[in-house]
């Protein structure tokens, strides 16, 4: 029977991949996001005391995943250094030689990320962070994430990655919430605000979540405050 993927702590600890939501907390998740790399073209055979060993030269690793042997050749591991120095000590040179194989190293984006379970507990614990009550008492202003956001490049992530080419609708729904947060007054391009408002009043309909519908109601109030937003 094929095993789950799994994070790693330390060498020997390993964790459920579906326990990714639990173990990595919204507050570390915001504070080491930029902190994480993504190696890939991993030998099929790699173990994982032997990869561990190989990136503690770049710094002090926090969190560690490998993706389970599946059959079809080559994994992938996620990375989460101490510092972001020591993130890009690790992405310097865009291949690594491991185990008589080159490897491919870069920074992480986890909306990217090809393991639903990641990519979905990712935008999941963005949502959550968001609505927290501390900024959700500012819920008709800006949002104060919005320029870093839109700076880094994460709505058009959010878009693209889960709303537009979504794995579930649950992943869906959470990016909708996620960009009604982040764009709340803002003027939006003409496609994106017609999908998301379609969908956010699609959300209002399911009566067997009563918070969810009570979320999209608020991302489509902070939507309406920017002239010429048009719920229909």
């Amino acid at each position: 029977m094929m095993k789950q993927s799994r994070i790693e702590e330390d060498i020997t600890g390993e964790i459920e991949a579906s326990d990714f939501k639990e173990r990595i907390s919204e507050d570390f998740f915001k504070k080491n996001e930029y902190n994480c790399i993504i190696c890939g073209d991993l030998p099929a055979e790699t173990k994982i005391y032997e990869l561990r060993k190989f990136l503690d030269k770049f710094g002090q690793i926090q969190y560690f995943w490998l993706e389970d042997e599946n059959g079809e050749g080559n994994r992938q591991a996620l990375i989460f250094f101490q510092t972001q120095e020591e993130m890009e000590n690790a992405v310097k040179l865009q291949s690594q030689y491991f185990n008589s194989s080159f490897i491919s190293v870069g920074r992480s984006n986890l909306l990217e990320h090809t393991n639903t379970k990641v990519k979905n507990d990712s935008i999941t614990i963005m949502k959550n962070i968001l609505l927290s009550d501390e900024i959700r008492n500012q819920k008709r202003k800006p949002h104060q994430f919005y320029s870093d956001s839109k700076r880094d490049g994460v709505i058009f992530q959010v878009y693209q990655n889960c709303f537009i080419h979504f794995d579930s609708y649950e992943m869906k729904n959470c990016a909708a919430i996620v960009l009604g947060v982040l764009l709340r007054t803002q003027e939006l391009d003409q496609n994106m605000k017609q999908s998301l408002i379609y969908h956010l009043n699609t959300m209002i309909f399911d009566v067997n979540n009563a918070q969810q519908v009570a979320n999209a109601l608020d991302m489509l109030c902070g939507l309406a405050l920017q002239t010429g937003m048009i719920i229909s």
